[in-house]
């Protein structure tokens, strides 16, 4: 639904308003185009590729294996369990992965120190 949302907004913002409902028309046209990502049925965990999630080890590289792995796999989830994930630098994400957090997840970044 958030998806849903999100999309709508930028959709409607990018259209002219007309009184007469033609923007609305096309509106509603566009959205009825748009499909939500599919993924395959495979999980990649970031505690299988070496993450720790206590908050003091740096678990930048187990990420980018995961997301690296399911890249590789055309696709699927990478999984990140509950705990405190730190890393120095971003992470980059790639085509066809699924960052799924679980609850009670803490990203810090390294400049959060």
């Amino acid at each position: 639904m958030r998806t849903a949302l999100t999309t709508s907004l930028v959709v409607a913002a990018c259209l002219p308003a007309h009184a007469d409902g033609v923007g609305q028309d096309s509106l509603d046209m566009i959205l009825a185009r748009i499909m939500p990502p599919t993924f395959p049925d495979l999980n990649f965990s970031v505690a299988d590729f070496g993450a720790v999630g206590d908050g003091a080890a740096d678990d930048a590289g187990a990420f980018r294996r995961a997301i690296q792995a399911c890249n590789a796999a055309k696709g699927g989830t990478v999984l990140v369990p509950s705990g405190t994930y730190w890393h120095a630098g971003p992470l980059d994400l790639l085509s066809d992965v699924h960052l799924h957090l679980a609850d009670q997840v803490c990203d810090v970044h390294a400049w959060d120190r």
